[in-house]
């Protein structure tokens, strides 16, 4: 909220560093804690690659972090330039800002109680996180599918089923059902380009490039190291045949060598094993796409929303949301429209008076030349 009203009061529509926009905000809106985590929310607002927002207010202009890390690659802010993108202020209107809450700091008027976007944004973008005695995590959905379920509602209709949406993730997203209705199963993408290559061509949302090379990586050490402790293990398998043991010898997964060939925001692995190895994964379960730990779930079991009057409520699904979302939004249309309506009338009330003037020195009526300024007034 902050760092939102901040950007206008600042008529920010340049490029600025992230470094002196931290300044600013801390200095105009009574910001009371160290500039670091202001930094961070700044980037956190500006980064577009998939699994962050799906709508950025801020501009990503320099390294705002990508994928392989999931955005800890940001560059320090002193290098990173940002502005408000043009989006932002049609998300959150400027008509509105005269009817919000503004909070007061010792005598400073700083940012609102809350804003008042025209669409949930936190469906767009999510919520993840721990606040003081609650977790709370909100999956994100499509800005398009948003508006489309408050265009239905507008009209009366029955609201449509939402699924959780990630922007640039070419992936799975499968919903559950029965007991685990409300959870979405996410899967990347694995391919068998021959009897001895798997191609990655996508990792679920969250999973970032750099953590999934460490397990590949583990993968092949797995392989190197299964040779030297071979002798080790079939001691281990001939004690517990004597002992009668029920120990079953987990399968391991390993492999031969794998390339890379990834950009900031696509994933591409080539992964060579044996042809054995790979039949074997196949015959499994959950195929490839298990044994390479492909398969995450979302759920929406956990979203801890404040709503209007500040109180911590559990939302069930993303139309409920949209519902209490809606019923607060008109209402501060009506606001808007009275807000409006009263700046109009003023304005009628000035021109109405300021052509009786013209009329009237037209008409001879008042005689405006040649006359003392106290009589005139």
């Amino acid at each position: 909220r902050k760092i939102l009203s901040a950007c206008p009061k600042r008529k920010l529509k340049g490029e600025i560093k992230v470094a002196q926009l931290a300044g600013y905000i801390s200095e105009h809106s009574a910001y009371h804690h160290g500039e670091a985590s202001l930094q961070g929310a700044i980037v956190g607002m500006a980064q577009s690659f998939v699994g962050s927002n799906n709508i950025n207010l801020l501009t990503p202009s320099g390294q705002f972090g990508t994928r392989r890390m999931g955005g800890k690659d940001a560059a320090s802010p002193r290098y990173i330039f940002t502005k408000l993108e043009k989006i932002t202020r049609a998300i959150f209107h400027p008509d509105d800002d005269a009817i919000l809450t503004y909070l007061n700091d010792d005598g400073l008027s700083i940012e609102p109680e809350n804003y008042m976007p025209v669409i949930p944004m936190v469906l767009v973008n999510g919520s993840d996180g721990i606040g003081t005695g609650w977790s709370s995590s909100t999956p994100n959905y499509c800005p398009r599918q948003v508006i489309a379920n408050l265009r239905r509602r507008l009209k009366g209709e029955e609201l449509e089923k939402m699924v959780p949406h990630y922007s640039g993730f070419n992936g799975e997203m499968v919903a559950e059902t029965g007991k685990r209705e409300g959870s979405f199963i996410v899967r990347g993408k694995i391919e068998r380009v021959n009897d001895t290559t798997l191609k990655i061509a996508e990792l679920p949302i969250k999973k970032w490039t750099q953590d999934y090379k460490m397990f590949l990586e583990g993968l092949m050490l797995g392989d190197a190291s299964s040779k030297t402790t071979a002798a080790k293990k079939g001691k281990d398998d001939e004690d517990d045949a004597d002992g009668g043991g029920k120990k079953k010898a987990k399968s391991a997964i390993t492999i031969q060598d794998f390339k890379e060939n990834h950009t900031d925001s696509t994933v591409s692995f080539t992964i060579t094993a044996s042809k054995d190895a790979i039949d074997s994964y196949e015959k499994e379960k959950d195929g490839l796409i298990g044994k390479f730990k492909l398969k995450t779930t979302i759920s929406t079991s956990n979203m801890q929303l404040f709503n209007e009057q500040g109180r911590i409520i559990k939302y069930n699904t993303p139309e409920d949301i949209l519902e209490e979302f809606y019923r607060v939004r008109v209402d501060f249309y009506e606001k808007r429209k009275a807000h409006l309506l009263e700046i109009l009338r003023k304005e009628r009330l000035m021109l109405s008076n300021k052509a009786r003037f013209v009329e009237e020195v037209c008409s001879g009526d008042l005689i405006v030349s040649n006359r003392k300024r106290s009589e005139l007034l």
